[in-house]
């Protein structure tokens, strides 16, 4: 249960080359100290929505139960738009507390979506954060991550009432984003490719329960890969694959190779999976 000293996990697309990230811990220790503070992911590209909502998805599964998560993706700042606190619960009875700006990227706990957006958790309750119950601002308009959201998630950390931040308000009239829509073309299912990682592997949003029955073809810009390969080392060196990845959908790759730089794909990119 949610309790003083809870583990905080922070999602920014802050990056890590200014101190910003390091000044978000830095009012987490000053408020939490026996809070440990984990990083999830700071090098998002810069207001990344859909990536951050992909990555925030595939990190709640694995936060233990209690944990603060907060995420700050944030193009809004310095509008009207809010700032929220969530308490969501997982089917095994885990919960979790999500702190973030009210734009859509907590949309995974407002509403059952497919991979790599979804999660099982589900929101309960919700706060709307009152910027005036959370202490003095800093310089500027602009760093909400220092000001709000690393405070407000701090005072959850370390067992401060959720009403102490804020009122509560549904959850339901919280913002959601959109989730684009999987096109079919006769037997074959076309979605697209949503993540790139460091690797170059290419991870669609053609989830596994969308496949046809084993082995399909996955196609993008031109290229036919057979799937689902077991793994990489089923493949010789620069060989492409095509499987299942952890995120629960369909990926491309080259083995010890990056497959968006040497086939020149990007985000957006087709991905067809048919029978083979």
């Amino acid at each position: 249960m949610h309790g003083p000293g809870a583990p905080l996990f922070l999602l920014s697309d802050f990056g890590l080359r200014d101190a910003y990230v390091g000044v978000m811990r830095a009012v987490v220790a000053g408020l939490a100290p026996r809070s440990a503070v984990h990083d999830l992911v700071h090098e998002l590209p810069p207001q990344d929505l859909t990536g951050a909502r992909i990555q925030l998805a595939a990190a709640l599964p694995w936060v233990p139960d209690g944990a603060v998560v907060c995420a700050v993706v944030d193009p809004g700042v310095g509008t009207d738009r809010h700032a929220v606190a969530l308490r969501a619960v997982h089917p095994d009875g885990r919960s979790l507390w999500a702190v973030a700006p009210d734009n859509g990227l907590l949309t995974m706990l407002l509403r059952h979506d497919r991979p790599p957006y979804a999660s099982a958790a589900r929101a309960r309750d919700a706060w709307r954060l009152a910027p005036e119950a959370l202490g003095a601002r800093g310089p500027g308009t602009t760093f909400d991550g220092r000001d709000l959201f690393a405070p407000a998630a701090a005072r959850l950390a370390r067992g401060d009432a959720p009403d102490s931040l804020g009122r509560s308000v549904d959850a339901g009239t919280l913002k959601t984003a959109s989730t684009p829509e999987l096109a079919t073309e006769g037997d074959a299912i076309v979605g697209r490719v949503v993540w790139i990682d460091r690797f170059g592997d290419l991870v669609s949003d053609v989830p596994a329960g969308r496949l046809p029955p084993a082995p399909w073809i996955a196609e993008v810009a031109g290229r036919s890969v057979r799937g689902p390969s077991a793994g990489f080392a089923a493949a010789r060196t620069g060989a492409p694959v095509a499987y299942l990845g952890s995120l629960g959908t369909v990926e491309l790759a080259l083995r010890d190779g990056d497959a968006a730089s040497a086939w020149g794909i990007g985000r957006g990119a087709a991905v067809r999976v048919s029978p083979a």
